[in-house]
């Protein structure tokens, strides 16, 4: 056998080269298979997405880290299109490294980039941190993605780029599409408080097993997850990226394969991690404002009339009190909300009024309560309030809220014995609620809060 046939042997025992094809001007190793186009597809996206939010300038003082970048071939790729001041590629099998370290040797290519073996925990453990952090054909290898963006989250100052195989479907019909948005709704119920501040994203899941027997597989028998890419958004929230946006939806991105052998279908999407901060003070700061708003929140004098409180009886608002304290199915609750919306003069109102169908009596009482003491007639708005948390099987919102309003009037009135009754109260009704607000000066209590960033 010649040198040359002893090479060619070499490089078929350690492929495949399936992520891309390496050249020089005169010969090609490496065959996308089935997927022909998809890491040109890859590249273009990542560079329409790092021009779209960084200057020239700004990247050549980035680094950049390519979690499980096999071979190696994307990184590459990376490089002689981006200028980055410094590139990483860490890939767990060793086979791998080696791959890109000999088709490289033997098509006389060079690069700058430093490539270890290792993983998303090795990089965590030494402490490295990185602007960019892009990620592409790994996470549907993971049995635990938020788990794995969570990590990604310690290691990222800039942003994250993460290309997936996706569970999507490739429909084109916007009711189709709809309707099974609607589906997946009703089933999960977005109904968290933190819904209140985010989009009500329905993220879901294909699981799959899968060996460590290919090159590019799991690292070993594993149960993986295909996610969605509604999912991939909201594990990034959820970890504490900000804004994570599908930079190439799955329909588009399979127009770019130009073979049509596998039902492949991914994603590509990027999140920023530069001032996202804690998404648990996030959490805190939303909580607080939705719970100061709901107690100091005054509905106007036309929508108390509607529910019931005040003298004005005509017939269309005897119609209203009815349907809005008998809301017996979902439907009646549909035919209402959509009066509620038309009447409403705020979110908040809004909100207030539909909630009215769970415990109507004293959620109504509530709202008068509050009524009766912004216009100064603190007697009756204590009277009230005490006797809702009086009676038995009182609605748990509107008890622990009303606990917090006794709470801040007689700590203003200087009732420390009671302020502490009611302030206990609150605290075992729900550990969680912002106290903070108990101590707020109560004439600042009443007057409108900006309304967190969404």
């Amino acid at each position: 056998m010649t040198t040359r046939e002893r090479e060619i042997h070499s490089i078929n025992a350690i492929g495949p080269f399936v992520h891309g094809v390496w050249k020089n001007q005169t010969e090609k190793i490496g065959d996308e298979e089935a997927l022909t186009g998809r890491a040109h597809a890859i590249i273009d996206n990542f560079k329409y997405v790092m021009l779209s939010k960084y200057s020239i300038e700004e990247i050549k003082n980035f680094s950049l880290v390519d979690i499980g970048c096999y071979d190696g071939y994307l990184t590459t790729e990376i490089e002689k299109t981006l200028p980055f001041k410094k590139i990483v590629g860490i890939e767990p099998r060793k086979k791998n490294i080696d791959k890109g370290i000999k088709v490289r040797k033997y098509l006389n290519l060079h690069t700058s980039i430093d490539f270890r073996v290792g993983d998303i925990d090795t990089v965590t453990q030494e402490g490295e941190v990185f602007d960019i952090v892009f990620c592409s054909g790994v996470l549907h290898h993971i049995e635990n993605v938020t788990e794995v963006l969570r990590k990604f989250k310690k290691i990222t100052r800039k942003g994250i780029f993460i290309e997936c195989q996706c569970y999507s479907s490739l429909i084109h019909n916007k009711f189709i599409k709809k309707l099974v948005s609607n589906f997946y709704s009703k089933v999960i119920e977005p109904k968290d408080i933190i819904y209140r501040f985010i989009p009500k994203i329905i993220g879901m899941c294909g699981y799959k097993i899968e060996t460590d027997y290919y090159d590019g597989s799991a690292k070993g028998l594993s149960v993986v997850c295909v996610p969605s890419p509604a999912y991939l958004q909201t594990s990034l929230i959820g970890v504490g990226f900000s804004n994570p946006e599908i930079t190439l939806k799955p329909i588009d991105y399979r127009k770019k394969i130009f073979s049509q052998l596998r039902d492949f279908r991914a994603v590509c999407v990027f999140a920023n991690s530069e001032n996202s901060g804690d998404i648990t003070s996030k959490i805190d700061f939303y909580t607080q404002s939705y719970e100061r708003d709901l107690i100091t929140k005054i509905l106007s004098k036309d929508l108390l009339n509607k529910i019931g409180m005040l003298e004005n009886k005509n017939i269309l608002n005897l119609f209203f009190q009815f349907f809005i304290q008998k809301q017996f199915n979902r439907n009646l609750q549909k035919i209402v909300n959509k009066i509620i919306e038309i009447m409403g003069k705020d979110n908040l109102s809004i909100e207030i009024l539909k909630n009215i169908k769970y415990k109507p009596k004293d959620k109504i009482n509530f709202e008068y309560a509050k009524y009766k003491i912004s216009t100064g007639d603190l007697d009756s708005g204590i009277e009230i309030l005490l006797k809702i948390v009086g009676e038995s099987n009182a609605d748990w919102r509107t008890c622990y809220r009303t606990f917090a309003m006794l709470a801040i009037i007689y700590r203003q009135q200087g009732n420390i014995s009671n302020y502490t009754y009611f302030k206990d109260l609150l605290l075992t009704a729900n550990p969680n609620y912002p106290t903070n607000i108990l101590e707020e000066k109560f004439s600042e209590l009443f007057t409108p809060t900006p309304q967190p960033h969404v």
